[in-house]
């Protein structure tokens, strides 16, 4: 296994890279920074960078790094006729950062075009943070060289990028690609792929709960908090001007396997950083 990946890394750093590839799929990325709201690409964008986006993951990042592992995966991790694999997982470092990867992609939906915008959509995302992941830990390494550190003792930045499959049947596909940065402190982050496998859209809230969905929603967050709090008295939720008031329009959520909806707050939102993110299960009312 390791002379093959010696050999794959000897094949690769063998290929020279356009300087026009790079600045076209720079400038590409730039113009579709993603955001929390869901964006729609048409068709000929799809096409025009689907195999630009696949060069940047392949290419330009693995000629960048001393490359510790790479591997490509076709394995589902769950049956049925969807199955959402590893793209790829890739390990490399440098000086400033440690970068490990495990890319979701999409695949044998019957819908080549709702497999071409998912996974786009997911690699620009891996690799808009993975930009952003090198140039914090450049700037950290030479702020610490700057003040006097040494240089071999420094700790690089642990960059890792992962993915967990929350539902997969006929219906729907859900799943959450994470992203863990660890340095000096510990940083989460987690982007929610919820499809629709019947339409090819991106479900919503409104879409899963109905016109009602902010109230019901809050309801069930305060259930919940209320029940977690009798569960456990020592996980205070804030109970002052920061007190839970309304879930926002664009709300994370992710569909778990018995098909229900289950909200998510960030680690600070809801409750004291130690006790980490929030989650709240929306249970149809009988």
């Amino acid at each position: 296994m390791e002379e093959k990946l010696r050999q794959a890394k000897k094949n690769y750093d063998a290929i020279e890279i356009p300087p026009e590839l790079d600045s076209a799929v720079r400038d590409a990325i730039r113009r579709g920074r993603l955001t929390k709201a869901r964006r729609h690409f048409s068709p000929a964008k799809v096409a025009a960078c689907a195999a630009l986006c696949a060069c940047v993951l392949f290419m330009v990042t693995v000629n960048a790094f001393p490359v510790l592992a790479m591997e490509l995966s076709d394995v589902p991790v769950i049956g049925g006729l969807t199955k959402v694999l590893t793209f790829y997982r890739f390990e490399a470092a440098d000086e400033s950062i440690y970068i490990r990867l495990k890319v979701p992609e999409l695949r044998n939906t019957g819908n080549s075009e709702l497999e071409e915008r998912v996974n786009r959509e997911v690699r620009l995302r891996v690799d808009e943070k993975m930009e952003e992941a090198k140039t914090r830990a450049k700037e950290f390494f030479e702020a610490y060289l700057a003040t006097g550190g040494v240089k071999d003792e420094y700790i690089p930045m642990d960059f890792t990028i992962d993915y967990r499959i929350n539902c997969q049947n006929d219906r729907y596909v859900s799943f959450t690609v994470s992203q863990v940065e660890t340095q000096a402190s510990f940083y989460e982050e987690c982007d929610y792929y919820n499809i629709d496998m019947e339409t090819g859209k991106d479900l919503t809230l409104q879409d899963m709960l109905g016109e009602d969905y902010i109230n019901i929603c809050n309801e069930a967050v305060r259930e919940g908090i209320a029940a977690n709090e009798k569960k456990n008295p020592e996980g205070r939720y804030f109970h002052d001007e920061l007190e839970f008031q309304s879930i926002e329009p664009d709300q994370d959520f992710y569909i778990n396997e018995a098909g229900h909806v289950v909200v998510v707050f960030p680690k600070y939102a809801l409750a004291p950083g130690y006790m980490g993110s929030q989650e709240f299960e929306v249970v149809p009312r009988p």
